[in-house]
């Protein structure tokens, strides 16, 4: 469906589209099509060759400040809480010795 609302908004033109849509609409109207927007790249995921029961378990919750242990080893590693930014509530871990920061899916291509 995202995909489709995007692809036609694309032929009506983004700014033709909002000569018809209300001003009481116009809010709105911009979060449907960054919706449909996001769902147009998602489509090229395919999420059906997850292997769902290789996915870890988590025991406990992280928050801002707390550090992990990866195979039995103390990790240098840091969480951050960003709070919303692509969803209610984005986070990153931080592995400050590898200059590696792991963003889960707050970043996308063409986004």
């Amino acid at each position: 469906l995202g995909h489709f609302i995007w692809e036609a908004a694309q032929l009506v033109g983004l700014a033709e589209l909002f000569n018809f849509v209300p001003t009481a609409l116009q809010g709105l109207t911009v979060k449907v099509l960054g919706w449909a927007r996001s769902q147009m790249f998602m489509a090229h995921f395919n999420f059906e060759a997850v292997e769902v029961d290789r996915l870890p378990v988590f025991s406990g919750f992280l928050e801002t400040g707390s550090s992990i242990t990866v195979a039995g080893e103390a990790l240098a590693a840091r969480f951050r809480h960003f709070g919303p930014v692509h969803s209610k509530s984005d986070s990153v871990l931080i592995l400050p010795d590898a200059k590696v920061v792991y963003t889960g899916d707050l970043l996308f291509i063409g986004i």
